[in-house]
């Protein structure tokens, strides 16, 4: 399995960080189907292939997402479009 990791700090607070970590999982339901569920402040997915944690803080969120053999050619490109995505919504880069 591959890995991907990354976090952003931000001064959004909890909520709005919450609702931003949806829009991830959506992002990724517009072109393939996600299964997801809130566990506290934890939000887990999982495409066929792809499974991942998105944790919310009120300072941070962090994301890992491992790849499945299929998806591990694609992995580089996955991961900038989320690093772009955490870059266009949270502030206070954190190393990942």
């Amino acid at each position: 399995m591959s890995v991907i990791r990354y976090a952003k700090r931000h001064s959004l607070g909890k909520e709005k960080a919450r609702e931003i970590a949806r829009k991830i999982t959506s992002d990724f339901d517009g072109k393939l189907p996600v299964e997801y569920r809130w566990e506290g402040d934890r939000l887990l997915f999982e495409r066929g292939g792809v499974r991942g944690v998105i944790e919310v803080t009120d300072e941070a969120i962090e994301v890992e997402v491992k790849l499945g053999l299929i998806y591990r050619p694609l992995k580089g490109q996955i991961e900038r479009h989320l690093r772009e995505f955490l870059d266009a919504h949270f502030d206070d880069e954190r190393d990942g």
